[in-house]
């Protein structure tokens, strides 16, 4: 069990109205010949298969679902983008060879059925992991809606998976851009410091990837380097974050390697305002589930949230790379991070809207991000949302004077049973019997030891 210190508790409120402020900073990459020809190689194949698919909406929704699941893995990591490149294959190849055992919906159903395939899998957890039966069942889905892959296409991929098999085995360019920065901030000087980073990716392919990137620097020794996911046991999981949060003088973690799943109704601002986003979510809702890990109540500094854009990256204005090169679709991705952090304060959620943008940039459908359409989507919202949060500010306030409140007072669940336990025992009445209640005592987890409910016996006299 970790203890909290007296130095953890968050600060008093003072009366400011100043809080922590989100500070957005960019790591630029310059990405080498062989990763631009990498993403040339897969533009070209979904080109074909998107212009094979012509205008039927079974295989044009397909089609473009595998195209934005391998430039979404290639974005991430050489591993997660050889993992997913194999599968698409396999799965190719098997329903080739022969007709599929599974039951295959009427057609009037079929798009239908693909269609909520799909949206299942991009509005899940965010892990989409390749191996889970709704994965599997989806890409059998597109598959076969799709025709099998003619010579030029196979020996894209054929050439695709020879790069990825070699740039797998090492740290590509971004990858070394992250270690750079880890040297310089986390362990400078091969000295650790007291700083921590959380790295949130999508895909657990790239997160055990960058743990053994990491292994081989010397930064997983003695949990330095700590990992969160789907599917951890609930017990590992708590262990993780209280590590985390502990005071990095009685706990050695610097380094939490996580998944977007970790993002979910976890605090992990206590000793941590540093955040990296190895790669960015074309679903800008996942940017904030994850930003709110670290900027939320109780953070003392402000917030740093890194992502990384190419060395051509000029605050994108004049100059930019080709349209459909690698710099221009990842400087695409970089414009559409500020653009949502722009106007985050200002109108809350924009996510589904930018979320389309986006994706209709990366398969080569739209040129510009236009945030105006987010905004006027949600305009009615505006006048509400600037009420809740001046409403939340006042109840902030009035939460704070309680937390400062009860610490002076020292209004403890065990303090108030005691003194109710003295008053009954000066007024000559029974003390209070331990009971039980269904789902807290006895404790399921078995992590609350002692009692923490009791019965108020029959008093005696008035």
């Amino acid at each position: 069990m970790v203890r909290r210190l007296k130095s953890e508790l968050p600060p008093r409120w003072d009366g400011s109205p100043r809080f922590p402020r989100r500070e957005l900073q960019v790591i630029e990459v310059a990405y080498s010949e062989a990763e631009r020809h990498a993403h040339a190689l897969l533009q070209r194949y979904t080109r074909l298969r998107e212009a094979r698919a012509g205008r039927d909406p079974m295989a044009r929704t397909a089609t473009n679902f595998v195209s934005k699941l391998l430039k979404k893995r290639l974005f991430s990591s050489p591993a997660a983008f050889l993992h997913t490149l194999e599968q698409h294959r396999q799965t190719l190849e098997a329903l080739a060879a022969g007709p599929t055992e599974t039951p295959v919906p009427a057609k009037p159903a079929r798009l239908r059925y693909l269609q909520e395939l799909i949206d299942a899998i991009e509005t899940g957890d965010g892990e989409e992991r390749l191996d889970s039966e709704e994965m599997q069942e989806t890409l059998r889905a597109t598959a076969r809606t799709m025709p099998p892959l003619t010579p030029e296409e196979a020996q894209l991929l054929d050439e695709l998976h020879v790069w990825a098999r070699q740039a797998a085995s090492r740290a590509d360019s971004k990858a070394r851009k992250l270690l750079e920065w880890l040297d310089a901030h986390i362990r400078p000087g091969n000295q650790w410091s007291h700083d921590r980073v959380i790295i949130f990716t999508e895909y657990r392919d790239t997160q055990n990837w960058l743990f053994r990137l990491l292994a081989g620097r010397g930064m997983t020794e003695g949990d330095r380097t700590l990992k969160l996911f789907g599917g951890m046991r609930e017990e590992e999981r708590e262990r993780v974050k209280a590590a985390f949060q502990a005071s990095p003088e009685i706990s050695p973690v610097r380094i939490l390697l996580a998944t977007d799943v970790a993002s979910e109704g976890i605090d992990l601002q206590l000793h941590c305002h540093q955040l990296i986003h190895y790669e960015i979510p074309w679903n800008p809702n996942r940017l904030e589930q994850r930003n709110g890990r670290i900027d939320r109540h109780g953070q003392r500094r402000n917030p740093q949230i890194y992502h990384f854009a190419p060395a051509t990256y000029r605050a994108l204005k004049d100059g930019r790379p080709p349209e459909g090169s690698l710099e221009w679709d990842l400087e695409f991705l970089a414009l559409a991070i500020r653009k949502v952090e722009q106007i985050r304060n200002d109108l809350g959620s924009v996510g589904p809207v930018i979320a389309e943008q986006v994706s209709e940039a990366m398969l080569g459908q739209r040129r510009v991000l236009n945030p105006d359409e987010a905004v006027r989507a949600r305009e009615p919202a505006r006048a509400m949302l600037k009420f809740e949060q001046n409403l939340n500010a006042r109840i902030e306030k009035l939460r704070q004077k309680l937390l400062e409140t009860r610490e002076v007072l020292q209004l403890t669940p065990e303090h108030v049973r005691d003194a109710v336990q003295l008053g009954l025992e000066l007024a000559g009445q029974p003390r209070l019997r331990e009971t039980q209640a269904p789902g807290l005592w006895p404790n399921p987890s078995g992590r609350i030891k002692a009692c923490p409910v009791f019965e108020v016996p029959p008093l005696r006299g008035s």
